[in-house]
């Protein structure tokens, strides 16, 4: 939520901090798109793996982002998994970093097919020249379905629901995964949201089914 903030944001009141602090939240919004990748790839239906991207923001006010990511997954039992995330975007001259942790629900309805359910905590920074740095932190709820369309190929679709204290954003996604082999793969995805989309590219390490 929009209730812990890193020390008031210096300087007298003025167009250009006026208009900084109105593209706060859309700053924000956006920056949460760029950890789609942290739990968008899909693992061969698998919930244990590392992966790392490269991802462009476009939010609707300013110009748009990009930086890395990175997430972790690691599968607990039949159903369960545990997730993390950070990005680091960099909008010139405007630099936001986010990280992420949570937990996950997974049920197959066949051996191709899942359901997945996750939940997370959400610490983001917006770090704007002359204005100082702030930091807001929040949720976010994601269901998902996951299914293999081929022996190498997952699709995966998401709607996801994020809350940093101010009004809640849907986002809305959709990842191709290719499994070159049995331990590593490459991806790409699209997210889009009211405020902002996401285009992101990176391959995945797994560890394990």
């Amino acid at each position: 939520m929009f209730s812990r903030r890193a020390g008031p944001v210096p300087g007298p009141p003025g167009p250009a901090l006026r208009r900084e602090q109105r593209n706060k939240r859309v700053w924000i919004l956006a920056l949460l798109l760029a950890l789609v990748p942290a739990a968008a790839y899909a693992d061969g239906l698998s919930y244990t793996y590392v992966e790392t991207g490269w991802v462009n923001v476009d939010p609707d006010v300013g110009d748009s982002g990009t930086g890395p990511s990175i997430g972790v997954s690691w599968g607990l039992g039949e159903t369960l998994h545990v997730i993390g995330g950070y990005s680091d975007v960099d909008f010139d001259p405007v630099t936001m970093t986010s990280w992420n942790v949570g937990a996950g629900f997974h049920r197959s309805f066949t051996d191709s097919l899942d359901f997945v359910g996750e939940a997370s905590y959400i610490e983001a920074e917006v770090d704007v020249p002359l204005f100082g740095t702030v930091s807001e932190d929040g949720y976010a709820v994601c269901a998902a379905v996951r299914a293999m369309l081929t022996n190498a190929f997952e699709l995966k679709g998401e709607v996801e629901y994020s809350d940093l204290g101010t009004d809640g954003e849907t986002s809305f996604g959709a990842t191709g995964l290719w499994n070159v082999n049995q331990r590593f793969a490459v991806g790409a995805g699209y997210e889009v949201a009211d405020e902002a989309d996401a285009v992101f590219v990176g391959f995945r390490i797994k560890f394990g089914q």
